[in-house]
């Protein structure tokens, strides 16, 4: 733990024991020496919480503002400046005690101080090769884990192919995050929606999908994810290979899936369940096939504002027992609607990306 206080208040900072690791790799990152295994360590650390998201930009700023990242050519200056930590204390209580010497963006009234201690953390914990590396290296950079983001709106599909050659279809509403060109041991990627995977065989680098608490190992293979915002939790399903996946929210077991089988949440048990089922139900999206398999009114409903970037307006209380199945391949929704209306009583009207449903 760090603390920095002053007139009786006090700022706690860092108050978890392994935060020292990070705190390392953030070092790396800050003297662009970070591995690409140490950039995914750190996004992983930052995906847990808003708090360690503000923390890496408060340090990072601690490191522009103070000109850490600089070239310097004394290397006694470097040595002696921080050579210990009362010293390098010692320097910040002097730097800070003169407002007229900072940047204008921290003169504000206990700003600075907040990220002198931060800055003061950060050099106790890092390790001290770090930075003899500013010495010897002619220009550093900096930059948060350089992550490759792509993103699909409502109504939009796409096909991603990954440095590797695995192929990725990403459904609307989607999100995959990932390192171009993977690390030298691992290949990882992050998903917020649903996508499908054909997984390049590379037995020496496993392939991880990180989707919530779902994290799905692969070597080689087929399979689909799906966890978007309006899913309590996620569901997998494999059409070929083999996969290993851990549902970390309720235990860190590893559990093996088989072709023709998924797993999804079970809310009567309180677990992750095993079920089998046809691949079409799970692969036709990518084939723009929009599918309904007995799904009720708001679920469609839902399915149809994700497939076709509209809204839906409802007026009146739809039954609760109705239930609609259907396969529609590149329908316009006026089809898919219509057919919706068979056997059922309500009316629609489609103004333009508003669509109003009447009981």
């Amino acid at each position: 733990m760090c603390l920095y206080g002053q007139n009786d208040e006090i700022l706690f900072l860092f108050d978890r024991m392994g935060d020292k690791d990070i705190f390392e790799i953030i070092g790396k990152i800050l003297s662009g020496e970070a591995s690409k295994d140490e950039q995914l360590e750190l996004h992983r650390w930052m995906q847990k919480s808003a708090d360690n998201v503000n923390t890496f930009e408060q340090m990072k700023r601690v490191w522009d503002a103070t000109h850490i990242n600089q070239k310097i050519s004394n290397e006694d200056r470097v040595f002696n400046k921080i050579q210990n930590k009362k010293l390098f204390l010692e320097g910040l209580k002097t730097e800070t005690s003169n407002p007229k010497q900072l940047p204008n963006t921290l003169r504000k009234k206990g700003q600075f101080r907040r990220i002198a201690a931060i800055a003061a953390c950060l050099m106790i914990l890092i390790s001290f090769p770090i930075y003899k590396s500013l010495v010897n290296t002619p220009e550093n950079t900096h930059a948060l884990p350089v992550l490759t983001h792509k993103e699909n709106g409502r109504g939009q599909k796409s096909k991603v192919i990954l440095s590797d050659g695995t192929n990725v279809w990403l459904n609307s509403s989607s999100k995959l995050s990932y390192i171009n060109g993977f690390t030298d041991s691992i290949r990882e990627v992050f998903l917020e929606g649903e996508a499908y995977f054909e997984v390049t065989k590379d037995k020496g680098k496993p392939f991880i999908v990180h989707t919530g608490n779902l994290k799905t190992t692969v070597l080689g293979t087929s399979f689909n994810i799906r966890h978007y915002p309006t899913d309590a939790h996620p569901t997998l399903f494999l059409e070929e290979g083999k996969v290993m996946y851990e549902y970390l929210k309720t235990s860190n077991e590893t559990n093996v899936l088989l072709p023709g089988n998924g797993v999804k949440w079970d809310s009567k048990k309180s677990e992750m369940v095993e079920f089998s089922d046809d691949p079409l139900h799970w692969n036709a999206w990518k084939n723009n096939i929009l599918l309904f398999d007995d799904l009720d009114f708001k679920t469609a409903l839902e399915e149809c504002e994700r497939w076709y970037d509209v809204d839906f307006i409802i007026k009146g209380t739809p039954p609760t027992h109705w239930r609609f199945t259907g396969k529609f391949k590149n329908a316009y929704l006026k089809s898919v609607l219509q057919s919706m209306q068979y056997g059922k009583q309500f009316d629609f009207k489609i103004q333009g990306k508003n669509i109003e449903i009447t009981f």
